[in-house]
């Protein structure tokens, strides 16, 4: 019979070592934060336990068999989101009942089933006026943060502005919710009706400007609502993410 070589054991023992940590740290914690909780800026979501561990292993292509083994494949997260300006009564045209979250800063959240999402998301169109409404399909996978981004460059008053949609996407998944922490910025140009002397017609409106981490419950989606950032009370801005 052929001995296992003191080499082969070492990796093997290394090899199960990380598989009982990696298990122990992936697990999701006991004790859960606020199913939403609105954040300043700037902020970066925090590195998962397997990114971590990650860190710590080789890199090279005979490794990658041992990083399959110990973590497994990443899980794929795929949602479409819609980020859009509306009128105040955006969300009497569907029954959403009441919001999960609410602030002194008028920010509103719902988790929406499937139903309600489906229903909000198909009557979105019509509300929303043209312009004001910015659809995209995210593909990512846990624990690796998507960003997407659209529009143009300004050059208003001798300086250089990003003008459009700038979102992020960072997800965790556990079995019973997902962690998503969001960020999305909307802006556009508007065009004053008097110009006046010296003062340039044309100005850049920031529509939605906010940063959340939300614990999303498995198979819903979520709609965030806020206060039209000009200050116009006519309007809200917002983003609706479809079910995970």
């Amino acid at each position: 019979m052929k001995s296992v070589k003191p080499r082969r054991w070492f990796f093997v023992l290394l090899l199960l070592a990380l598989a009982v940590v990696s298990a122990a740290l992936l697990m999701p914690p006991k004790v859960r934060l606020p199913a939403v909780m609105i954040l300043s800026r700037p902020f970066e979501a925090p590195s998962s336990p397997r990114e971590a561990l990650l860190r710590w292993m080789p890199t090279g292509p005979g490794w990658q068999w041992a990083r399959s083994i110990v973590f497994g494949h990443r899980k794929p997260v795929l949602f479409q989101t819609g980020v859009f300006v509306s009128p105040s009564a955006v969300t009497r045209t569907t029954d959403l009942g009441a919001p999960v979250f609410t602030n002194d800063s008028g920010i509103e959240v719902w988790f929406l089933n499937a139903a309600q999402s489906h229903a909000f998301t198909a009557d979105l169109p019509r509300i929303v006026a043209d312009g004001n409404l910015v659809r995209s399909r995210v593909s990512t996978c846990d624990g690796v943060t998507a960003s997407l981004s659209t529009g143009q460059t300004v050059i208003l008053n001798g300086s250089t502005n990003q003008v459009g949609v700038t979102t992020s996407f960072s997800t965790r998944t556990y079995g019973d919710h997902t962690d998503l922490w969001l960020s999305a910025f909307f802006s556009e140009i508007r065009t004053n009706n008097t110009v006046q002397v010296e003062t340039s017609s044309v100005s850049i409106v920031t529509n939605l400007d906010v940063a959340a981490r939300l614990q999303v419950p498995r198979g819903t989606g979520l709609l965030l609502l806020k206060p039209h950032q000009d200050g116009d009370s006519r309007l809200r801005a917002g983003i609706v993410l479809n079910p995970f």
